[in-house]
């Protein structure tokens, strides 16, 4: 009869509280995202980008939470890619789920691969504030909301390359 190795057998149980303390933490991490993306009511965003009043699509748009002095946490940002015509629809945690409800600052990003001769006179850039002021996101309304742009505005506020 052979006898086992002690040194063996103390090394694989060793690992089997880490495996299950890692598998535990995980599970944790991903209870905690799911509570974080519910904790924030989410409504639809979608419209356009003009410039000079031609629609833009050569970049996508991100609508990033105001944080409101008394707020810890506002909540995740929206993206929407701008199709040929300049319209977006936003996403934050699923494909076309809107909007964390409240005030946003909004800001246009250039994709420079997107480029179509529509865009020709837009000039080269990476991001470009969409809005003075924060835009509102309204709790259970189809937010429609026209960002539009002149050439002056557009000139004064892009970060250039």
């Amino acid at each position: 009869m052979t006898s086992a190795n002690p040194t063996l057998l103390a090394s694989n149980n060793c690992h089997r509280p880490r495996a299950l303390a890692f598998g535990f933490c995980m599970s944790l991490l991903v209870a905690m995202n799911g509570c974080n993306q519910s904790e924030f009511e989410l409504a639809p965003v979608t419209d356009t980008v003009t410039i000079d009043g031609r629609p833009f699509s050569a970049g996508k748009v991100m609508f990033a939470p105001a944080q409101e002095q008394s707020e810890l946490e506002t909540g995740k940002a929206a993206f929407g890619l701008l199709d040929e015509e300049g319209r977006f629809e936003l996403s934050t945690y699923s494909e076309g789920d809107g909007a964390v409800v409240g005030k946003h600052w909004v800001m246009l990003y250039a994709l420079d691969d997107r480029r179509t001769d529509a865009d020709r006179d837009v000039p080269k850039f990476d991001r470009v504030p969409a809005s003075e002021t924060p835009i509102e996101i309204l709790s259970g309304q189809d937010n429609e909301i026209a960002l539009e742009l002149t050439r002056e505005q557009f000139l004064k506020q892009a970060s250039r390359r």
